[in-house]
């Protein structure tokens, strides 16, 4: 049975998307998803209306087909919701270019990203793009994102994260003991955060260093 949802999404710049989700169950269970995202909510019910009457006529779509892949397809599978959302999701993956790479992140950068931001998403871009052959089967082996990174780089919309120029302050770390302790009172918590977060400030080492010592590292005298 087809059927079709529809989630409102606000965007970081305010503005209002509409994604219309179709779906297929067999036997109470979820066995075909699509979706795609509108600017008006009329466009989204129209769309969905539409797409459940073609599945129920046709049944499920063979998805490896490259000609009817847009990279949002793509993204679905690699579970990266928070591409989902931007426009660049609904670029067909055969028309996807570098000049769409850039918009994409010159349009995260004017929402308030920052360059340590934006390069994630070329990151996680990148390597959807490239899994798409090896991991699911769709002949498809250029890569934009990557291809895009050092004019990026160069722009200066994507870039390391900048360093931290002052320590926390007393009534910051009162805050950050604070939420990690409430973390820590979870019925699943195992991982001793607070310890963790003590010790790093103590003996001014990094989480990964601290959670690298071992019981035999420890000086006892």
């Amino acid at each position: 049975m087809a059927y079709y949802t529809i989630d409102k999404r606000a965007k970081a710049d305010g503005t209002v998307r509409y994604r219309c989700s179709v779906s297929i169950k067999k036997d109470g269970k979820r066995v075909y998803n699509e979706s795609k995202t509108f600017t008006k909510q009329a466009h989204a019910k129209t769309w969905g209306s539409k797409r459940v009457i073609e599945l129920e006529q046709s049944g499920i779509p063979n998805t490896n087909d490259l000609n009817k892949i847009t990279v949002g397809d793509l993204l679905k599978r690699y579970v990266l919701d928070m591409l989902l959302d931007c426009d660049i999701a609904e670029i067909p993956l055969t028309d996807l270019s570098t000049s769409h790479v850039i918009e994409h992140c010159r349009q995260r950068n004017g929402a308030g990203a920052g360059p340590s931001t934006v390069n994630h998403d070329v990151s996680y871009l990148s390597s959807v793009l490239a899994s798409a052959k090896p991991v699911y089967g769709i002949d498809y082996t250029t890569n934009p994102a990557t291809d895009a990174r050092p004019l990026l780089l160069q722009m200066g919309l994507i870039g390391k994260s900048k360093r931290r120029s002052r320590r926390p302050v007393s009534n910051e770390l009162d805050r950050l003991l604070a939420g990690i302790e409430a973390r820590s009172d979870h019925i699943a918590a195992k991982i001793p955060f607070v310890d963790i977060l003590n010790f790093s400030i103590l003996s001014c080492m990094r989480v990964g260093e601290v959670c690298k010592i071992r019981w035999e590292d420890v000086d006892e005298k």
